[in-house]
């Protein structure tokens, strides 16, 4: 991997003109006020990105891509396959560490989902899907600094009414870099070329280093959903890579405990809350595998977490609630539910007012992380 990365630095040199030796932010232009451009390093939407050619088929950001990061050790001709099985626990797992998982019908989807072998234009039968042909569309490229990590958001299509409420991510842990800023300082880099051609072969170029790492493994960390298509409310689930890398496993939504321990058989939850007061409010807490369920569910964007729970201090409870799917995806951060929402072909991807303010803040971050960097 650190091979395939030292020749990314060397090919991003090639094609943004910079100096030899790795020499990202002492090259980015600091000294100029605003220079980066959160759209084209931390959250990508344009046209000219999203509905190239690599968004499409078997492109380099393509649905049947990240299928294929997902199941590093099935054949491609497994992958449609894979893909129904996904799709399928939606409807097949009745419970998870011990709560319930509510029942969800994603057989509207599957019945727009081309089969392999099916000519265009026709939908066909079976659990062999064609990838190549999925009913997602590209949304956004992503850039989480904080995390560490690169994401693909793609939306549900529909041959009727054009999109639906499906919403797909794909997170993938970024690996250690050819120096020690190489990630930072590389989105940070594409802010200065604008958007065409030459723009997404260096976004390839980077994206390829996640999405593609050495034979046989992953770097996808987690594929997250939210969706209200196969059923009534939002729902909200998190699948992970099986030890074997042959399928999408459902599991628990990381800081998310069970919705039914928002209230009245939530005594305990509440308690673990008013103990670990401190590191919520730092960010720095997992919570009790105990209290996690198979999903985090949004019946409306009226949910709050803890909202009557006796004794737990206001700003614990908002930093614990912001932690949460459900939360970050409903009241307390007046969204409706999706940040990066589906769309047409024609428009880019909307993006809710609480992920719009989090690009400034996430720019500056970037912004400081590269330019200190760089300083003398």
């Amino acid at each position: 991997m650190l091979t395939k990365l030292k020749a990314a630095a060397v090919a991003l040199l090639a094609l943004t003109g910079l100096s030899a030796g790795m020499a990202k932010a002492e090259t980015l232009p600091c000294d100029t006020q605003g220079w980066l451009a959160a759209e084209k390093s931390l959250v990508i939407t344009d046209l000219s990105v999203v509905n190239d050619s690599r968004a499409k088929k078997n492109g380099a950001w393509s649905f049947a891509r990240m299928m294929a990061a997902a199941h590093p050790a099935i054949a491609a001709t497994k992958l449609g396959d894979a893909a129904h099985s996904w799709l399928d626990q939606f409807g097949t797992i009745a419970s998870l560490n011990g709560f319930k998982v509510d029942e969800r019908t994603p057989g509207a989807m599957l019945g727009n989902w081309p089969r392999v072998g099916v000519p265009q234009g026709n939908i066909g039968s079976g659990t062999n899907l064609d990838v190549t042909r999925a009913p997602l569309r590209l949304l956004a490229i992503v850039y989480r600094l904080d995390l560490n990590e690169g994401r693909f958001v793609f939306g549900a299509t529909d041959p009727q009414t054009g999109i639906k409420d499906f919403a797909v991510i794909f997170e993938f842990q970024l690996p250690a870099g050819a120096t020690p800023g190489f990630w930072p300082e590389s989105f940070a880099a594409l802010s200065s070329s604008p958007f065409g051609p030459a723009y997404n072969k260096r976004l390839e170029t980077l994206t390829d280093l996640f999405t593609k790492p050495d034979s046989g493994t992953t770097l996808l960390k987690t594929v997250r959903t939210n969706e209200q298509y196969f059923g009534q409310g939002w729902d909200l689930r998190e699948f992970r890579v099986n030890a074997a890398g042959t399928a999408l496993v459902l599991g628990t939504p990381e800081k998310t405990p069970d919705v039914s321990l928002n209230g009245a058989n939530g005594a305990k939850l509440v308690d673990w809350v008013k103990a670990h007061g401190e590191a919520i409010k730092s960010g720095d807490y997992a919570i009790p595998a105990e209290f996690q369920g198979g999903s985090a569910f949004l019946e409306d964007d009226h949910f709050k977490w803890l909202k009557s729970a006796q004794g737990v201090e206001p700003a614990v409870r908002a930093a614990f609630a912001m932690g949460t799917c459900n939360g970050c995806h409903g009241r307390e951060t007046d969204t409706r539910f999706l940040h990066i929402a589906p769309r047409l072909a024609i428009e880019p991807a909307k993006l809710s007012k609480f992920l719009v303010d989090e690009m400034k803040i996430r720019a500056s971050q970037l912004t400081k992380k590269v330019c200190l960097a760089a300083a003398p």
